[in-house]
């Protein structure tokens, strides 16, 4: 049965307090699941596992190409090839992707790993991770392991074959996990301009910035129609 939005901010506000997360009294209410709605935040409809697959390979392949060692150049490429990625990329990927390996691993290396923190909730989603947290820094070991073994030791996972193996994890699950990092990425919003709004131990920028990304994720899984560089973060 779906919860209720006023439900799901109940269970969602509980351990933002117990943490220490101070979010502003008037964030709107979540969409219930199963609901397409045009107010903020995004409505309850999930977008569909292929696209949710696509987008994963496409942040895949951008963060191997600016990570991985050279001599698994031809196999991310074939990654790319075989399912097309080029088409589902944002503009600011091709360009990291066109850019020869040995300078985009010198451009973007310190900044790609960024992509493992979008990865995590879109592999959630698709029953391959654990479930992602508001806390605990950038991704751990242990949860990247959980997401690699889709495509070690080949790269040769496809879209078709990713949704094959997964099942999609459905609104009622999605809608509350994406109120929990919604209500907090205001705190953090707060927080780094200047406001005593996220725990003591929380760094405003690096914590924040995992919120950010896994927040994006979240909010483009529910957000049907909408390009992955335009959706909506604002909170």
């Amino acid at each position: 049965m779906s919860s209720t939005a006023q439900q799901i901010r109940e269970q969602t506000m509980r351990p933002l307090r117990e943490l220490g997360f101070v979010t502003t009294d008037w964030l709107p209410l979540p969409a219930e699941p199963g609901v397409e709605g045009e107010k903020k935040p995004p409505g309850g409809v999930v977008r569909p596992a292929e696209e949710i697959a696509a987008r994963f390979l496409a942040l895949l392949a951008t963060f191997a190409w600016a990570s991985a060692p050279d001599e698994l150049s031809p196999v991310v490429q074939s990654l790319m090839a075989e399912n097309q990625l080029r088409n589902v990329m944002t503009p600011e990927e091709q360009v990291i992707v066109d850019t020869p390996k040995a300078e985009a691993v010198d451009e973007y290396q310190e900044t790609v790993g960024w992509r493992l923190e979008n990865m995590w909730p879109l592999a959630w989603a698709l029953q391959l991770s654990p479930t992602p947290v508001i806390t605990g820094g950038m991704i751990n070991p242990e949860v990247t392991e959980s997401i690699v073994h889709v495509f070690l030791p080949d790269f040769s996972v496809t879209i078709s074959g990713l949704v094959e193996q997964s099942t999609l994890r459905t609104a009622d699950e999605i809608v509350p996990l994406h109120d929990l990092f919604y209500c907090a990425h205001n705190a953090v919003r707060s927080a780094q301009l200047g406001r005593e709004t996220v725990p003591q131990d929380f760094d405003p920028m690096l914590d924040g910035g995992c919120v950010h990304e896994r927040r994006h994720s979240l909010t483009w899984m529910l957000s049907p129609g909408v390009k992955w560089e335009e959706t909506d973060l604002s909170t």
